[in-house]
């Protein structure tokens, strides 16, 4: 007999005495039979995706259904989607455990902030609505590695790269009545890199 959790069936057993069916010699017995719905408010799945699913972000610690608190790396520039599942036919809810009312659902975190590391909570109830846990998922957003320039400039003259193919040595030519030269410089990463300008004069 095969039960869901907080499921319950009236189960019906004649027994007959010297093989009879007739039904004279026969007793109906009736069983209600129930399968108690779990007290545990656990997760049984928790992951951390970005790119639209196709990378996952590693949890530190490795997720594990009694570990409250997790961090988790995402990529420069992605964000992120998070997909849990309640343990023994649980509830989850990314707001408050009154709101608890899917097994499994996911969670798209739009990147607002260029700093700050957001807190997701789940709230998770158990299937016999008694049990309750609560988890966070610390999204930790990893910083741009990019340290090119999209473009350098001066005030006077051209600026060109040394060789085709060079990205870090260039060429200024100063007309000879040019008294004073300004250099600036553009990253590509224009929102996180820091630029400084240091150099010779004579």
């Amino acid at each position: 007999l095969a039960l869901a959790s907080g499921e319950a069936k009236l189960v019906q057993v004649r027994a007959c005495a010297g093989g009879s069916t007739s039904g004279q010699a026969c007793t109906a017995y009736q069983f209600d039979v129930r399968r108690l719905a779990s007290a545990q408010a656990a997760l049984s799945q928790l992951l951390v995706t970005a790119d639209s699913g196709r990378l996952d972000c590693a949890l530190s610690p490795p997720f594990s259904p009694g570990v409250p608190v997790y961090r988790a790396k995402v990529p420069y520039g992605a964000e992120a989607d998070i997909d849990v599942e309640a343990a023994r036919g649980g509830f989850v809810s990314f707001t408050s455990f009154a709101a608890a009312e899917h097994h499994a659902l996911s969670r798209h975190v739009a990147r607002k902030r260029r700093r700050g590391r957001p807190v997701v909570d789940v709230y998770v109830v158990a299937a016999n609505r008694q049990g309750q846990r609560k988890y966070h998922v610390i999204l930790e957003y990893q910083a741009n590695a990019d340290t090119a320039l999209s473009s350098v400039r001066s005030n006077v003259g051209r600026v060109l790269p040394l060789g085709r193919r060079s990205a870090h040595q260039f060429l200024l030519k100063v007309p000879l009545h040019a008294r004073q030269v300004a250099i600036s410089a553009t990253a590509r990463d224009r929102e996180g890199a820091s630029l400084s300008l240091r150099g010779r004069t004579g």
